[in-house]
């Protein structure tokens, strides 16, 4: 009896050295690390997103600010007319208000338009990192799965489960 459990111990204390088990270790070690310098260019993606989602925000509060204003002139400009009608005031002072209230619509018109652009950019950009950010999460779940083949794999002694294991991760590898 004393026999087999110094057997038992022995084998407990010093576990197989076979070529599966440092191949799984190795591996994960490899794999770990990848995901680690990944998740940390998915971060700063994250981050861009969130400066470049606060620039489109911005952008349409200034297109809706120019679009207020361009409004807010162009009704001025009604009740100059209206008025200058009616009293029949001096023409070229009035003349005068109504020039300056349509270089002002104008300024806004395109100050509106320019926004619209930068808005529309700002959009694409973000659209661009989404994906990109996209891409990353879809590798984080392939480097977790991999990593549950590769414990898996560890407890089994299946070698086809090592292999799926590894193709898993270098798909995770490339999405990264």
């Amino acid at each position: 009896m004393d026999e087999v459990l110094d057997e038992l111990q022995e084998k407990v204390q010093e576990p197989p050295r076979d070529w599966l088990n440092r191949a799984i270790a190795i591996t994960l070690a490899i794999f770990a690390a990848i995901m680690t310098l990944a998740k940390i260019v998915d971060d700063n993606i994250v981050q861009e997103i969130i400066a470049d989602n606060q620039q489109w925000v911005d952008a349409w509060l200034w297109y809706q600010a120019s679009s207020i204003k361009e409004h807010l002139f162009e009704v001025q400009s009604d009740q100059v007319r209206l008025l200058a009608g009616r009293n029949g005031a001096n023409g070229a002072q009035w003349q005068w208000r109504l020039n300056d209230y349509t270089r002002q619509r104008a300024k806004y018109r395109q100050r509106k338009q320019q926004t619209q652009r930068w808005a529309q950019q700002w959009r694409k950009r973000l659209e661009v990192l989404n994906t990109k950010d996209d891409w990353f999460d879809r590798g984080d779940a392939l480097f977790g799965m991999s990593f549950s083949f590769l414990a898996i794999s560890a407890l089994t002694r299946r070698k086809w489960l090592y292999g799926v294991a590894v193709v898993l991760g270098l798909i995770a590898t490339a999405m990264a």
